[in-house]
């Protein structure tokens, strides 16, 4: 048998690669947003399954037909980009300030910008949201 370090890993492999492997895990105190299973909708909408075998939302057929007619393309597509669209706009406030959020860090901003950014952001969104303090955006990405 190798040999293992204090940690349980292979004594073969370096303390970079074990920082690495452990360091995706948030501080204690310190949990991204929770996951919704509405993150899934807009691949459940576009998956090519045939329409008997699962159930397939309903969109406004005048609405698809309009972009159909109004873009060129196919009905098939012109479902898929309405489809597309409402899963868009039907974001509620908490998982369109967590994806905001992990967005802008990725694009390393810091919080401090990103909160006045976020609450800018919800003012021109579809849905009407209150108005929401620095502290209340961040017990929503944290709690």
């Amino acid at each position: 048998m190798g040999e293992t370090a204090a940690d349980g890993q292979p004594a073969s492999v370096s303390s970079l690669e074990r920082a690495k492997a452990t360091s995706f895990l948030p501080d204690i105190g310190q949990e991204s947003c929770r996951k919704t299973p509405g993150a899934a909708t807009l691949i459940i909408a576009m998956n090519d399954t045939h329409p008997q075998d699962r159930q397939e939302p309903r969109y406004p057929q005048d609405l698809v037909r309009h972009i159909a007619a109004s873009t060129g393309l196919p009905e098939a597509i012109a479902t898929r980009v309405v489809a597309d669209i409402a899963a868009y706009y039907g974001e509620t406030v908490e998982v369109f300030v967590c994806r905001r959020h992990e967005e802008l860090k990725r694009k390393q901003r810091k919080n401090d910008e990103i909160w006045p950014q976020i609450a800018a952001e919800l003012a021109t969104r579809r849905f009407r949201s209150p108005e929401l303090s620095g502290r209340q955006l961040r017990r929503i990405v944290y709690s």
